[in-house]
């Protein structure tokens, strides 16, 4: 009888608690749920915001590209005019001008991949968005590379043709 006493009280007591714990657990579950959904909704309106930005960003990196290519252009056509042998500058200007069309290209497949980014959605993508945002990410890195290689370009390539045209323009003069 003891037994059946103690086990039943225990049972009470267990009922009890449960009861009074039991909204607590449920209170952290659903804050949870919602702190998982209020970041499912900045990760989707920074999507979204990106998104904007580098449609906006490519029109101005159309208009740098152009006048960077026309301002070389133009350089080689005044040396020309002078006289000076620009065959290896025109060459190179090729060269520049390719590395900028693929910088280009690869940032409007940039753009392409956070569009695409923005059909999944957040929580139930079964981690499609997560490979989408890797993506995204890497795109951006060969976007990247692709800038400082034309850096690189103009610094390591153009400009010393200019200085060596320059150069043997003054010795030309001098004789």
């Amino acid at each position: 009888m003891l037994k059946s006493n103690l086990i039943t009280a225990l049972l009470i007591v267990g009922i009890t608690f449960l009861l009074v714990v039991s909204p607590v657990f449920g209170q952290n579950a659903s804050s949870s749920a919602k702190e998982a959904l209020v970041n499912c909704q900045k990760v989707t309106a920074r999507i979204n915001g990106a998104v904007t930005s580098a449609q906006a960003r490519i029109q101005a990196r159309q208009r740098f590209a152009a006048g960077r290519k026309s301002h070389v252009q133009d350089r080689i056509q005044k040396l020309q005019a002078r006289g000076a042998d620009v065959t290896k500058l025109q060459a190179d200007f090729q060269q520049f001008s390719a590395l900028f069309d693929t910088w280009l290209a690869d940032y409007q497949k940039y753009i392409t991949l956070l569009q695409a980014a923005q059909n999944f959605n957040c929580g139930t993508s079964k981690g499609q968005l997560k490979t989408a945002l890797q993506q995204v990410q890497n795109q951006h890195a060969v976007v990247r590379k692709d800038r400082e290689a034309i850096k690189t370009f103009y610094q390591n390539t153009l400009k010393p043709d200019f200085k060596t045209i320059r150069e043997t323009s003054k010795k030309i003069k001098k004789k």
